[in-house]
């Protein structure tokens, strides 16, 4: 014989509620993930706009040597400097290389100007500069992701950089910021969501709770009625008569079935 669970009305409100918490839950999280992504989106658009701006730069000076304006070396000396002198977000910078690896210009580490990066590595051994050069012979332009170490921080950061080529004097011109200030924003939309997700459960809960006991206690208290009826106790008192809802419903049913029993 199949033994049948036994679910109380009280139980199954409960489940509900749990049901609706987990749902509320599930939303969160992929609207965070929504959320997380949509930012890298915004920061990646940023960063097109700005490498755009420094090749349009590189245009303009290759612009004027092709008109015989400069000499092709000398206007490759300005495009640099002025890409050296760009700034963005308070202290923000570019750099550029060539297709060997070898930084031409960089808006922080003059030192570094002249030196070939190719065995340069973030702390998980990834060959930024490499990468960088490869999305530009690949693609023209790409993003590369990696870890760097962030003035003011404790251990390196995650970093995105956009690179972009500019094919007339073979150069990669590459920025780049710190996303940590994203899985910051992330997080503290994560606590916000959390909060608001527990507090929507803590009030459903307190006013399931009050209606579940508005259900249940009247429930018990009939099923006790109706024992009493059945063992032939006529003289028991109907609860819920009077009730405007489904219990005084049932109530005025069993009072009816009380008079004709007597």
């Amino acid at each position: 014989m199949v033994r049948r669970f036994k679910l109380s009305v009280g139980a199954s409100i409960y489940i509900l509620i749990g049901l609706g918490f987990l749902g509320l839950i599930g939303i969160a999280s992929i609207d965070l993930r929504e959320l997380s992504t949509s930012l890298k989106e915004q920061k990646q658009v940023e960063l097109r706009h700005l490498v755009d701006l420094a090749v349009g730069i590189a245009k303009e000076e290759h612009a004027a040597a092709e008109r015989g304006a400069v000499p092709a070396a000398e206007a490759q000396k300005i495009a640099l400097a002025r890409i050296t002198a760009l700034r963005y977000d308070g202290n923000e910078y570019f750099f550029v290389s060539d297709m060997q690896h070898r930084i031409l210009a960089h808006g922080v580490s003059a030192q570094l100007v002249g030196k070939d990066l190719s065995d340069t590595k973030d702390p998980t051994g990834k060959r930024l500069v490499v990468d960088l050069v490869d999305a530009v012979r690949k693609n023209g332009s790409g993003f590369v992701d990696y870890v760097w170490a962030k003035p003011g921080a404790d251990k390196p950061q995650p970093k995105l950089s956009y690179v972009a080529g500019f094919a007339p004097w073979g150069w990669a011109i590459t920025t780049g910021v710190y996303v940590d200030d994203l899985d910051a924003q992330t997080w503290a939309a994560a606590q916000r969501s959390l909060l608001a997700a527990v507090l929507v459960m803590l009030l459903t809960l307190v006013v399931s709770i009050v209606m579940a006991r508005r259900i249940t206690r009247p429930l018990k208290a009939m099923t006790g009625t109706m024992g009493e009826l059945a063992a032939g106790n006529l003289q028991v008192a109907i609860p819920g008569v009077g009730r405007r809802d489904e219990i005084g419903e049932m109530a005025e049913a069993v009072a009816v079935f009380k008079t004709n029993a007597v």
